[in-house]
């Protein structure tokens, strides 16, 4: 971790930060090097590693440390508190990330972080080691430049987030005392642009669902029963099709009924942000036709439920043909 002598006397904010470039880069590259995956059970040492490393860090800044323990992966809890009088902030973040297969495609290993380009690439540098690493440093940074943090902080660092957090209600209830506060910042989200100031104050949640179309117990040739039996694969597809209509509704009854509809002062702020449209091409390599009609692209994508399907088995997968 960085000394205050790397600055004897460091004027403000902005001169600590820019001498200690360096050296917060090598230690979020410590960090990053720690493949805590943690959907795959051979990791699960990894993940505790990560918890310790997080909680070494907050450590030397003064902070209190406690591992809270779940069915699953453990999250890292810490706090500083300055003055009981005074307000509580609470900064939410994972430690976890996901799984790196295929590795053969990657350019570089996802675990031995490298900047190339102005950015640091790596598996976590931007889901979400990263985001919740700028918090830690930005309470290094007050205490070495101001002596004491201007609020009290705490941190909760949770090790299941890229699995859905399956634990995570449930040790949010066992602990909500300590962790209460004024304000929450969830360290998840990130800038739209470089330069560009960006306040994340809702997302989107997910509900996933397994649909499985059952049909014959046994293969059927197309060519004998085909036109008398339902095959299943067209069944699953008429299902996932009727889903939305052809101006890109969700067809489900009531699906909308609790959606907030965009304030007038939300519609102008998302009317700045126009040039994520072609960010969003830019990334896909297709143009941004998908979503309701009557919404912008940056209403559907930020404001806007949708239906999605993420992927699509049956039938014969094999080499050649096989006509059942």
């Amino acid at each position: 971790m960085i000394e205050s002598s790397v600055l004897e006397k460091p004027a403000t904010i902005e001169s600590y930060v820019q001498a200690s470039v360096p050296q917060f880069l090598e230690e979020l590259c410590e960090w990053l090097k720690i493949p805590s995956i943690s959907s795959l059970p051979q990791h699960k040492a990894d993940i505790l590693r990560s918890v310790d490393w997080a909680s070494a860090a907050l450590v030397k800044l003064g902070f209190k440390t406690e591992i809270l323990r779940t069915k699953g992966q453990p999250s890292l809890y810490a706090e500083r508190i300055e003055d009981k009088r005074w307000p509580t902030l609470l900064v939410y973040g994972h430690l976890d990330v996901q799984p790196v297969d295929p590795v053969e495609q990657w350019i570089r290993p996802p675990f031995e972080p490298c900047v190339q380009d102005g950015r640091l690439w790596g598996r976590g540098a931007a889901d979400d080691k990263g985001q919740t690493f700028i918090h830690i440093k930005a309470c290094e940074t007050w205490l070495k430049t101001r002596g004491r943090l201007p609020l009290n902080v705490k941190f909760i660092i949770e090790g299941e987030e890229e699995i859905g957090s399956p634990n995570f209600e449930a040790l949010v209830r066992e602990h909500q005392g300590k962790l209460a506060g004024e304000a929450v910042v969830i360290s998840d989200t990130a800038m739209l642009a470089k330069g560009v100031p960006t306040v994340s104050y809702a997302t989107r949640g997910l509900v996933y669902f397994d649909v499985v179309v059952e049909g014959p117990k046994l293969d059927l040739h197309s060519g004998s029963f085909g036109g008398a039996v339902l095959n299943p694969a067209l069944v699953l597809a008429k299902i996932l099709a009727a889903m939305t209509d052809r101006k890109g509704r969700v067809a489900i009854p009531c699906f909308y009924q609790d959606v907030a509809k965009l304030t007038k002062l939300e519609k102008k702020m998302f009317s700045r942000a126009r040039f994520v449209a072609k960010e969003i091409e830019a990334v896909a390599g297709v143009p941004c036709v998908g979503g309701e009609k009557g919404y912008s692209v940056v209403e559907r994508v930020w404001a806007r439920p949708t239906f999605e399907v993420h992927g699509l088995t049956g039938g014969y997968h094999g080499p050649g043909v096989k006509t059942i």
